[in-house]
């Protein structure tokens, strides 16, 4: 197994280390409470992660929004939701609860606070962003053709067909050794 693969493995496992020991600040109910505004549609949530904790913010008035989350700012910076989705840069739902917890902390804990921003944004239930574009879809959709555009490139190279390896080896096979 690559390095790689081993990484990818552990990633959730550290994760899911980094907010137990951040359980606390969950505990203590201590989130920022924080809402849209009548005819508002973005929000950015700004703050300091502390290397050892998270900062929480509670979404409120969400129910049957389709919200977009976003970090915008801030390279080791991730967000969890409570009860959805764990260690995320950007993620888009459909509400089902009037409030959610959006928990912000570092991805690799480090000895420094890191600042972020976190783009929040509703759209119609439909799932278009506030803009009207589609532009997160397209996003998205970008995302799955280079993966699977990259999934099958490795496939071919890890099983070449059997003609180009019959090719190949015809050519070794009439190299004349120089005298």
């Amino acid at each position: 197994m690559s390095t790689m693969h081993v990484a990818r493995a552990l990633l959730p496992y550290c994760v899911a280390g980094a907010f137990a020991v951040a359980a606390p600040a969950q505990a203590r109910d201590d989130c920022k409470p924080v809402g849209f505004s009548p005819g508002q549609t973005t929000m950015e949530l700004a703050g300091t992660a502390p290397p050892g904790d998270v900062v929480c913010f509670a979404l409120t008035g969400l129910r049957g929004q389709s919200v977009s989350i976003t970090v915008s700012e801030g390279a080791n910076i991730i967000f969890s939701i409570e009860e959805l989705v764990d260690a995320q840069t950007r993620y888009r739902f459909t509400a089902t609860r009037p409030t959610y917890r959006i928990l912000v902390g570092q991805l690799m804990r480090s000895i420094e606070a890191a600042p972020f921003r976190i783009r929040v944004a509703l759209g119609d239930a439909r799932g278009a962003d506030p803009n009207g574009t589609r532009k997160v879809d397209r996003i998205s959709a970008d995302d799955l053709r280079r993966s699977r555009a990259r999934a099958i490139s490795s496939h071919r190279m890890a099983r070449p067909d059997s003609r180009r390896l019959g090719l190949i080896a015809d050519s070794a096979c009439r190299q004349v050794p120089s005298q």
